[in-house]
């Protein structure tokens, strides 16, 4: 009883039953799937996660569709992905996740528009939070890559704002030590100011005594 389905090649959306506004192109593309609606399978074997599953598009020789309202590229065997055959083109997106290495090859930019922004004040003194953090050398587990850099429970006491959680797993905005680091910077340069017309105080006292 489903609707508005497009199925081309042998055996793609065979099982489905009440699922609705499903594309399916290629062998077995979408095969299994029943009571899923808006997903789009192209290639050999393209299919979605789960027999119900929601708007996921999944594109590749038997690519797999990871989660709901998602945009599979590819299977596991793939390594690289273009976007415009020079590496050209610009890709919008409002938030990337990966687990891999981020190499890029120009300028990264970030939007820091005073007009973007609310309720702006200034951090103020940020060395003695600073101090609590430690700088750490590791080995991740997945692959023994040694690695130099802080642990996001470490930061999360003194600057939870820079700490978020996905799937179980916390990341830190490295970027956002970047005014942290500005400010601490900015503070040990007071101190250090202060501490140089204390001593030429002295060495007025001194050359005076003397």
């Amino acid at each position: 009883t489903g609707e508005y389905n497009t199925a081309s090649g042998y055996r793609s959306l065979e099982k489905n039953t009440t699922g609705y506004y499903n594309t399916a192109s290629g062998y077995q593309s979408l095969y299994a799937n029943t009571t899923g609606a808006q997903n789009t399978g192209l290639g050999y074997n393209a299919r979605a996660s789960a027999a119900d599953a929601t708007n996921q598009t999944v594109i590749g020789y038997e690519a797999t569709g990871q989660a709901d309202n998602s945009v599979v590229l590819g299977n596991s065997d793939v390594t690289a992905i273009y976007m415009a055959e020079d590496s050209g083109a610009t890709v919008y997106a409002a938030e990337v996740v990966t687990t891999g290495d981020i190499i890029v090859g120009g300028n990264l930019t970030i939007y820091s528009d005073a007009r973007l922004k609310a309720n702006i004040i200034s951090l103020g003194g940020t060395l003695s939070k600073l101090l609590l953090i430690d700088g750490k050398s590791y080995t991740m587990k997945k692959d023994n890559k040694q690695g130099i850099g802080v642990l996001a429970q470490d930061i999360e006491k003194v600057f939870p704002e820079l700490v978020s959680e996905t799937n179980g797993i916390k990341s830190v905005n490295y970027l956002g030590l970047v005014p942290v680091l500005i400010n601490a910077l900015k503070e040990q340069d007071s101190k250090m100011k202060e501490q140089e017309q204390r001593l030429e105080r002295l060495e007025q006292i001194v050359a005076q005594l003397d």
